[in-house]
């Protein structure tokens, strides 16, 4: 017997198409409605618990499976391209808790006046006329004007090498995206334990040699991993003569033995179009001395929840 309960719990709220366009991946990853939407589900508790969860976070099985969940048509998360993910992660906010997003954001300004006045007093005094801030504020966007000022991708990107190659590209992948946070966030711990330690003698000295070395591994490691990812942002690479490539193994090598200088600017490429989609910078103004800054629209992402500054 069907539940007729069921009639009564969660459905969709309502349907976005996303960044990538319409019909954009196969139907092992994506299904789309006849208009190249996808519907958006809100929350159970099931998944608010689970966004919660720090180690959930840490390996990346909370945004795969949040995406999953509320957005059915999605079939495997881990293969959507960032702008994607992000765009849906927004809807899901927005299909549980409704349109307001709230920010937290520190004025900077406020601390500068502060600093110039010195004297305590004045500053209580300035707090008390409301002319400034310290703490930090909490400012309100709507949702639906995001998602309704949302760019899209190109069919195609491609980058030209000076000897003749056509690289085409596509934004970082969801599970890429994690695995690196995660690889990075891990590294970055290790590195910062020994920030500040004496290496001076290192050659006579084993302990400092083995410390010193593993450093340098870990910086290895994240290189490697990340001359990985952007082979996987490579679709194919079409040669002088009109031929292709398409083999990953033979991608990541042409990566790994390629100069600095294309590497780095393919890199730059991928960064760009990972901002496509929801609005990357927002302008953010303070209530009380009315500063004006555009910075990174943060709070509603936990794909970011390693950081905003991350390398992808």
């Amino acid at each position: 017997m069907n539940n007729p309960l069921l009639e009564f719990a969660r459905k969709p709220e309502f349907s976005i198409r996303l960044p990538s366009g319409k019909n954009r991946y196969p139907s092992d990853v994506v299904t789309y409605t006849l208009n190249g939407e996808i519907e958006i589900y809100p929350m159970t508790p099931k998944e608010e618990l689970i966004l919660m969860n720090p180690d959930s976070l840490l390996s990346g099985d909370a945004n795969i499976k949040v995406i999953e969940s509320c957005a059915p048509s999605v079939k495997n998360a881990g293969a959507l391209y960032y702008p994607d993910a992000n765009a849906i992660l927004l809807a899901i906010q927005k299909a549980t808790y409704g349109d307001k997003l709230m920010v937290t954001f520190k004025c900077p300004q406020c601390q500068k006046m502060a600093d110039e006045l010195g004297d305590k007093e004045k500053i209580d005094e300035a707090i008390r006329r409301n002319e400034l801030k310290l703490e930090y504020q909490e400012l309100e966007f709507s949702i639906e004007e995001l998602l309704g000022s949302m760019t899209f991708l190109e069919e195609d990107y491609v980058y030209k090498t000076d000897n003749g190659l056509k690289i085409h590209y596509h934004p970082t992948l969801l599970k890429n995206k994690l695995e690196y946070e995660l690889s990075n966030f891990n590294n970055k711990k290790i590195i910062e334990h020994y920030k500040g330690y004496d290496f001076k003698d290192f050659a006579n000295n084993m302990e400092k040699r083995q410390v010193l070395e593993q450093i340098k591994s870990l910086y290895l490691e994240m290189n490697d991993y990340g001359n990985k990812i952007i082979a996987d942002c490579i679709s194919f690479i079409e040669l002088p003569d009109g031929s292709y490539i398409d083999d990953n193994k033979m991608i990541l090598e042409f990566i790994e033995k390629s100069k600095s200088p294309v590497v780095v600017a393919l890199h730059q490429e991928i960064l760009k179009i990972n901002d496509i989609g929801i609005p990357a910078y927002v302008d953010y103004e303070c209530e009380y001395c009315h500063y004006t800054e555009k910075d990174r629209l943060v709070g509603y992402n936990q794909v970011d929840f390693f950081g905003i500054s991350s390398y992808f």
